[in-house]
């Protein structure tokens, strides 16, 4: 029987200012907080959920160089 598993890929954003991106930093990290406190920690047996999570760090990590393809693999 195969495997349905969820790929999850990087969202695609434009670059941002440094200004901008500490303050979409924090949003973010607050947004995780949330997802993760906010569900008992059970989003993180999700596929979508681990993806989301994935998604917005990754937003975090690269705020300032921005993506523009939307293959790169999380």
């Amino acid at each position: 029987m195969p495997t349905s598993e969820y790929k999850c890929y990087a969202p695609v954003f434009p670059a941002r200012s440094a200004c901008c991106c500490r303050w979409m930093t924090l949003m973010y990290l607050l947004a995780v907080f949330i997802l993760i406190a906010g569900t008992l920690g059970l989003i993180q047996l999700c596929p979508k959920g681990r993806c989301t999570i994935k998604q917005l760090l990754y937003k975090m990590e690269h705020c300032m160089e921005g993506n523009n393809d939307p293959n790169v693999p999380l």
